[in-house]
């Protein structure tokens, strides 16, 4: 089976490689719409801090996120894969309505929770960017995080990796987390949003 065919029917792929494999293979499954470094910074929260990171997602600019290990601290910190592909079937219909219709401000930009196209749906999801109380106070909503957490349970993974490791994911039918780091963690990803 092929990297494609691969990525489409079970959403992610691994491997390892040199970091310029990586960017190849990257550009062979779609166009490279954001590179990034990932470091992590005492000072800074969220994905860049050594706090662990709850499960999310990076929103509807990038159908796909591939992460490459330059370095990695020891014991290594996995990422967690959560399979939110099921949303649409196991969420009610006033939960789905309820999420097409919140909305949250990122960056002067306004973005749905949920939208759904005509052949997959994208669940742009970050605690930390969701925090307007009328919308985490309704029950609609603690239906989607009770099926977060039943998906953490049933339908996740951790990937290990050391460095030369990648992963490339479908941002719309994954979630992804991590632990927490230690403060001085030397860990080192490059990130890539692919369309």
């Amino acid at each position: 089976m092929n990297q494609a065919n691969k990525l489409a029917g079970d959403g992610y792929l691994t491997g390892c490689s040199s970091l310029d494999e990586f960017r190849q293979l990257a550009e062979s499954l779609g166009k490279v719409t954001l590179e990034s470094d990932i470091r992590i910074s005492v000072h800074k929260a969220f994905a860049s801090g050594a706090d662990a990171v709850p499960p999310h997602g990076d929103g509807p600019d990038a159908r796909y996120i591939a992460l490459y290990c330059v370095q990695q601290q020891v014991p290594p910190i996995p990422i967690t894969l959560i399979n939110a592909r099921s949303a649409l079937k196991d969420l009610s219909p006033k939960c789905i309505r309820f999420l097409q219709k919140s909305r949250f401000r990122r960056g002067g930009q306004e973005f749905h929770i949920l939208t759904v196209y005509k052949d997959s749906f994208c669940l742009y999801y970050a605690p930390w960017l969701v925090n307007d109380r009328k919308i985490v106070e309704q029950e609609t909503f603690q239906e989607f995080v009770r099926f977060v957490s039943r998906m953490i349970r049933e339908k996740s993974f951790e990937t290990l990796w050391t460095p030369g490791e990648f992963v490339i994911f479908d941002n719309y039918r994954f979630l992804h987390a991590r632990q927490t780091l230690v403060l001085d963690s030397p860990r080192h990803l490059v990130r890539l949003w692919l369309n």
